[in-house]
């Protein structure tokens, strides 16, 4: 088995890769390759794996095996072994049926967890911290990410470009506010998002007008912002459950309490699952409930927010 799709990738089947996304591609690949290892480390020859039945039972029991190692974490890349594979050998498509119960019944001992929503006051805290350490972009990157309802790969892809201030000769004259461009969302290409805070409008102007043509604008990658967003919690004592994926859903729910309709938060948030929005929502005053921040945190946090260019340009001069 492991020499079968580590020879179908060596010879490269770009056309086969084609129809999916560059990252999407990478995901699956890498899964793949867990896959071949485990095959490599265990001694399974070419012949377990000679029709579809016996390639389903391998990779059944290769879920087992790496649940038990992970301790239950890593669904994921079960199912991205799947999807891989399907993506170099089509011809498996629907004939993985056993290895594919096995996934579901992965989800269903560890159903996914929605990451906590942060509140705006807390990220304009957690904002000027970093702004203290001298990250003046992810700060940036951090308000703009709540108010826009941002991913972490869709905010760290943004170029130069990408933004659409006023009067841009691209939208005319009489066009006034902020939009940003999202060519590769998980919905889709080509979408879209105004940016609603004035004050966050102020603060992406500067990082546009100090980025060169063509350049990111938040250099460094999710895992960069990602490891900077949790030292900083970290260091406010915050939970450590939050992630940058909460800045997404403080965004939203803020703009419910505040009476935005489900259906405008689908649309500015790019969801593609009415269902699925609906379900977060549902639960999202209980998820607030349950988040405690320190007290001189979630004060400081309440008055920085009245004033966030004023704190964040205290922060960068002490």
């Amino acid at each position: 088995m492991s020499r079968h799709v580590d020879s179908i990738k060596t010879h490269n089947r770009f056309l086969l890769q084609a129809g999916y996304k560059p990252r999407t591609v990478n995901d699956y690949l890498r899964a793949v390759d867990l896959f071949i290892k485990w095959c490599d480390d265990n001694l399974i020859r070419n012949e377990s794996c000679s029709t579809p039945e016996l390639l389903d039972e391998l990779l059944t029991d290769y879920f087992h095996d790496y649940y038990q190692l992970n301790n239950g974490k890593g669904k994921q890349n079960a199912a991205n072994t799947i999807a891989g594979i399907c993506m170099l050998m089509p011809r498996m498509k629907g004939k993985l049926l056993t290895a594919s119960a096995a996934v579901n019944g992965w989800r269903a001992l560890r159903p996914p967890e929605s990451y906590p929503p942060i509140t705006w006051e807390l990220s304009c805290a957690v904002a000027v911290q970093m702004q203290r350490h001298g990250h003046t972009r992810w700060a940036v990157a951090t308000l703009l990410t709540h108010d826009c309802f941002l991913r972490i790969s869709e905010l760290t892809s943004l170029r130069k470009e990408h933004i659409i201030d006023s009067s841009d000769s691209r939208f005319g004259s009489d066009y006034t506010g902020m939009t940003i461009v999202i060519p590769n969302a998980k919905g889709g290409k080509d979408q879209s998002v105004g940016v609603m805070n004035p004050q966050v409008i102020r603060l992406v102007r500067a990082v546009v007008h100090s980025t060169a043509a063509g350049g990111l604008l938040f250099p460094g990658g999710p895992s960069s912002f990602r490891r900077v967003f949790n030292d900083i919690c970290a260091e406010l004592n915050l939970s450590s459950d939050y992630s940058p994926h909460s800045l997404r859903h403080g965004g939203a729910s803020m703009c419910y309490m505040r009476g935005m309709s489900v259906e405008d938060i689908l649309i500015r948030g790019r969801w593609k699952s009415t269902q699925s929005l609906r379900t977060y929502i549902k639960t999202l005053k209980a998820k607030l409930a349950a988040m405690k921040a320190p007290a001189s945190v979630a004060e400081a946090g309440s008055i920085i927010a009245t004033d966030i260019m004023k704190w964040l340009s205290l922060a960068r001069t002490h």
